[in-house]
This record gives structure tokens, C-alpha cells and sequence, in this order.
């Protein structure tokens, strides 16, 4: 469990694409986002803000690199994504 809710600083979020559709029979949606985030100090794990979701599935674009584990913390608001290797610099996360 993590200690803080607040997102490390080292990871910054500078763009976001989210397309959603929503199922307004079943009130419910689904959707997919694109996150560009520039990635300060190398790291495995990214941790995001998240309440109410169910996230399947993170991949690192360019190299293509699957998240190992995926993690939603629902007291603290957050998923957490853990990857096989340290990701640095600028990158795309497609939720």
C-alpha cells in the first residue's frame, strides 16, 4: 500500500488522448488514453491517478514494452504499473 497520493515528481504527464465510449444502458463506459510522459529519473513503476476503473492492460510505445503487473490501489485513488526494465526520458503510455 502506498503511504501518499501524491505522483512522484520525477514522472511528468504532458499530453493526453482519451477517447471513451460509454454504454448509457448499462451506465457504464470503456475507452482507451495516451499519455506522453516525460520520465526524469529511470524507474519500473509509474504510478497514476485511478478511481472507479479497471484498467487491462499498459504498454510502453516505441519500443513496445507490456506493464509486468497492474496494480489499483482503490483506498489511495491510484493504479500502479510496474514494468520488466527502467524507463527514462520521453515517452507514450497507452492505457
Amino acid at each position: 500500500m502506498l503511504k501518499s497520493v501524491r505522483l512522484p515528481i520525477h514522472i511528468k504527464p504532458s499530453y493526453y488522448k482519451i477517447i471513451l465510449r460509454p454504454d448509457l444502458e448499462n451506465f457504464i463506459f470503456s475507452g482507451e488514453e495516451l499519455i506522453t510522459l516525460q520520465i526524469d529519473k529511470p524507474t519500473k513503476e509509474l504510478i497514476l491517478h485511478a478511481s472507479e476503473l479497471e484498467i487491462t492492460s499498459a504498454t510502453i510505445l516505441e519500443p513496445s514494452l507490456e506493464a509486468k503487473k497492474i496494480f489499483l490501489d482503490v483506498d489511495q485513488e491510484v493504479v500502479v504499473l510496474q514494468f520488466p526494465q527502467k524507463l527514462s526520458g520521453n515517452k507514450k503510455l497507452k492505457l
